[in-house]
């Protein structure tokens, strides 16, 4: 018997070169092209289309970007689960109640992700060019939602602070308290009230300089029913906040 010839072109990968390649899986910086490099200087004539595609369809692996997380360290870790531990009975209810609050800046005439506003077409000439800023202005916002409805967005001044003097007298008294004291139950959620029963909400906002100064401590103190004091919402912990994710 003999090995009848096969047709079509020999495969490239050899048993040598696909363990190279799988030993790139789960470490940093190993880019289609870096691996093929690296074959390269192996003596293989390899291309990282090749690369690319014996991971994807040999292995089943895909491309990760790595997920930017806050540094947590031991007294903040030890914070969030003193914090988890304090409401792992609170029931959905209870949730419900809180008004969720933080600042954010947001970066004007922002270019889009080149990654993900791709365009198909034949020709380019009828493709519209992103309007590039070449120093984008970047402005503080600052809002508050329930599962109920949202505030009105405060937009803090170019180069203004947000000191405990501003959160108070333009923030607190203004913004937040005219969510606050909405009365409409049906409506646009930036018209209706917070809450279905205001009688006991809890006022959220984090650890902040301007929110746990002596001032505005005593300030919630006077005008909120419940609110989570200096040292009980756990420190840059974004992920806690369901705000972030509006």
């Amino acid at each position: 018997l003999e090995t009848k010839k096969r047709s079509g072109r020999p495969p490239i990968l050899d048993r040598v070169s696909k363990i190279v390649i799988a030993k790139s899986l789960g470490k940093r910086r190993q880019s289609t092209r870096k691996i093929a490099k690296k074959l390269r200087g192996k003596g293989y004539t390899i291309s990282p289309t090749t690369v690319y595609r014996h991971l994807t369809c040999n292995i089943g692996a895909k491309s990760y970007k790595r997920p930017k997380r806050p540094r947590i360290t031991n007294r903040i870790r030890e914070n969030r689960l003193l914090f988890a531990k304090i409401h792992q009975n609170w029931t959905a209810d209870d949730w419900e109640n809180v008004l969720w609050s933080d600042e954010s800046p947001s970066e004007l005439f922002a270019s889009p992700n080149p990654q993900n506003d791709r365009i198909w077409d034949k020709n380019t000439d009828r493709i519209e060019p992103v309007p590039k800023v070449k120093f984008p202005a970047k402005v503080m916002v600052w809002g508050m939602m329930s599962h109920c409805a949202v505030s009105d967005l405060h937009i803090v001044p170019q180069k203004q602070t947000v000191n405990a003097a501003y959160y108070r007298n333009n923030i607190l008294e203004k913004t937040c308290l005219d969510a606050i004291k909405r009365k409409r139950k049906t409506g646009n959620i930036t018209e209706r009230a917070m809450l279905k029963n205001m009688s006991n909400y809890l006022f959220m906002q984090d650890g902040a300089p301007a929110h746990t100064a002596n001032a505005i401590q005593s300030w919630c103190s006077d005008h909120f029913p419940r609110f989570w004091q200096k040292g009980e919402w756990p420190g840059n912990s974004p992920d806690l906040n369901p705000i972030e994710n509006l």
